[in-house]
């Protein structure tokens, strides 16, 4: 190809990205969980407990992650590092506790990122989750099976 042809399609797809950043917004305004995140989207990681992970991203969603199980030294040592090959960051990755001195630690996987708005990552860092009153729920019929039908077999 000539040089004329790799300017051209640099500057298509350099016209394509206002394109990407609306699709970004849509991203953010879903809050249901997802599977993964745009690594060119998180701005830090902050390290709740051994348990949880929050990475703050840009814009005003952070994202949780809530791993499967303990991941001991991890909050003791506050560091971790994560690597993946595409430009997310996902479910199926794993951490890496970076322990004194960068050395590498045990490794735990991620789990779906649950987003959060600033209020509750705000809360979530001082470690008062924000409480929920839980949502009324109808009583339940009682049916008495002792009872015969009115209703006659056909």
């Amino acid at each position: 190809m000539t040089k004329q042809t790799y300017t051209l399609i640099l500057l298509a797809s350099l016209l394509n990205l206002p394109a990407a950043d609306s699709s970004m917004a849509d991203e953010v305004a879903d809050n249901s969980p997802r599977n993964c995140i745009t690594l060119r989207r998180i701005k830090s990681t902050r390290i709740v407990n051994d348990l949880n992970i929050l990475f703050l991203t840009s814009g005003k969603t952070a994202y949780l992650n809530v791993l499967t199980e303990q991941c001991e030294g991890l909050s003791r040592y506050g560091q971790l590092q994560y690597r993946t090959t595409a430009s997310s960051l996902c479910n199926l990755d794993t951490i890496q506790i970076l322990t004194p001195g960068g050395f590498s630690g045990r490794s735990c996987p991620l789990r779906v990122f649950h987003p959060v708005n600033q209020k509750d990552a705000l809360a979530i860092l001082e470690g008062r989750p924000e409480q929920r009153e839980p949502e009324a729920m109808p009583p339940a019929e009682v049916e008495d099976m002792n009872e015969e039908s009115d209703e006659s077999p056909d």
